[in-house]
């Protein structure tokens, strides 16, 4: 019995094992790795040990931005709880928040630039002209809102370029098991 340990023991390091090969790698034995004395950033291997550390500058604008971007994210937050009237921030007079999910979604389509940009360009306002359209002032009016953000076989058509933020592909409700 004491044979059989042994020899299971001795074919599990073995250096043709399939358990010790990985194709394209040598395997160390802890045994045989040497370890260096010397402090030298090249032979720790430090991450990113070369590169120039951030000077006073760089870390206020970055502190800057960081508490920017926070002071955003509770506007949003506030927005989203209620503790921020609708009327004080929405300018189209279409808002909502009944069916937002994050703080992320509570913005007003005139404070987004690509929305106000669309909403100016000459080929729009001739449109909506046409249309019997005056002072249109919310994404919504928009020609394209429609057919492109409204109609079933076009989200279903536009939904494998988007992602969610962790990175997976949307899916139809019946796949996900609602």
């Amino acid at each position: 019995m004491a044979n059989y340990d042994t020899d299971s023991e001795a074919s599990y390091q073995a250096d043709d094992s399939d358990v010790n090969f990985i194709p394209g790698y040598i395997m160390e034995n802890s045994e045989t790795v040497e370890c260096s004395d010397s402090n030298s950033d090249e032979d720790t291997g430090i991450a990113y040990a070369e590169e120039p550390l951030a000077d006073e500058e760089w870390l206020a604008n970055y502190h800057t931005r960081e508490r920017e971007r926070l002071d955003l994210e509770e506007r949003l937050t506030q927005r989203l709880n209620g503790s921020v009237e609708l009327n004080e921030w929405c300018e189209c007079g279409n808002c909502g928040i009944q069916l937002l999910e994050n703080g992320n979604e509570c913005y007003c389509c005139r404070e987004l630039d690509g929305c106000e940009e669309a909403m100016n360009s000459e080929e729009v306002k001739s449109d909506l002209k046409a249309d019997g359209v005056q002072n249109a002032i919310c994404i919504t009016q928009h020609p394209g809102f429609d057919p492109v953000c409204l109609q079933k076989w076009s989200l279903k058509l536009a939904a494998g370029q988007y992602k969610t933020k962790n990175k997976s592909k949307y899916m139809p409700l019946a796949t996900q098991g609602r």
